[in-house]
């Protein structure tokens, strides 16, 4: 995926904020955001989708993802949001990411947009996303991270890498059910129980989806035990996160990124 426009919250600025791919995209040339300018993150070529016709012929339809924020979006470093390849000139990778200060909510709503028309994009099966480096601060209690998502797969609504790689790693995140939600897909909170700070942060999304015996060391102890694998139904053209960050030990002095990906194939 490429990153065309950031302007989460409407805190970008020239550098992140491509007016051109804005007046030239049909999502927003169509009021996709109602905001002028847009304030939100635009992906785009997040995922191929597979689409068979009468005839059993195969077309591979591209799709794009936008987020905004629902309620009041507080980052401690703005510039960090967007993908983890943009949080630091000395950084590289492909993951989405978006950062939040300590002590703060804010729910996000996840979009899957047509290319063609820039209308909702509906996937007609279900579908995987990934979260990555969900941890907490050295103190306890402090800078922990949570996240409540609805749309889940009754059958198997997550799946932690305890689960994906038993018996070699073992989860740091806890799960709690919540009520279904009205369509009958199921809800959860997850939080983080593990310390952890930026150094143990996946890079590329494609490193973390091979065979547990191609990952590196790092990735296996530093990065498998933070992931979180949510299974969202099928027809659905989107979902909403909700994110939250405990205080750090000097309020609103801190904060820290969510990052996320769907599916990868492994890099050459």
């Amino acid at each position: 995926a490429t990153l065309p426009y950031s302007n989460l919250g409407g805190l970008g600025d020239f550098s992140t904020m491509n007016q051109t791919f804005v007046m030239t995209t049909p999502f927003f040339i169509k009021g996709g955001d109602d905001k002028y300018p847009p304030q939100g993150i635009y992906y785009k070529d997040v995922g191929r989708q597979r689409i068979e016709d009468e005839l059993g012929m195969a077309t591979l339809i591209p799709f794009d993802l936008y987020v905004v924020n629902l309620t009041e979006y507080v980052p401690n470093n703005w510039f960090r949001s967007g993908r983890s390849a943009s949080a630091s000139p000395n950084v590289t990778g492909d993951l989405g990411l978006i950062n939040l200060a300590d002590n703060q909510f804010c729910a996000f709503k996840y979009s899957f947009v047509s290319q063609a028309d820039g209308e909702p994009y509906v996937i007609n099966q279900p579908f995987s996303f990934f979260l990555f480096d969900f941890d907490t601060g050295v103190d306890e209690g402090l800078l922990t991270e949570y996240t409540e998502v609805c749309g889940l797969d009754p059958a198997n609504p997550y799946d932690l890498s305890e689960t994906l790689y038993a018996p070699f790693v073992q989860s740091s995140i806890e799960a709690i059910e919540l009520a279904d939600a009205a369509d009958g897909t199921k809800c959860f909170r997850f939080f983080a129980t593990q310390p952890g700070t930026g150094e143990n942060n996946p890079e590329f999304a494609s490193d973390i989806f091979m065979p547990l015996a191609e990952m590196t060391p790092f990735t296996i102890t530093n990065v498998l035990p933070n992931l979180l694998r949510l299974n969202f139904v099928s027809g659905l053209s989107g979902f909403i996160l909700e994110y939250q960050i405990t205080a750090a030990q000097d309020v609103g002095s801190s904060g820290r990124n969510f990052l996320f990906t769907g599916y990868a194939l492994p890099r050459k």
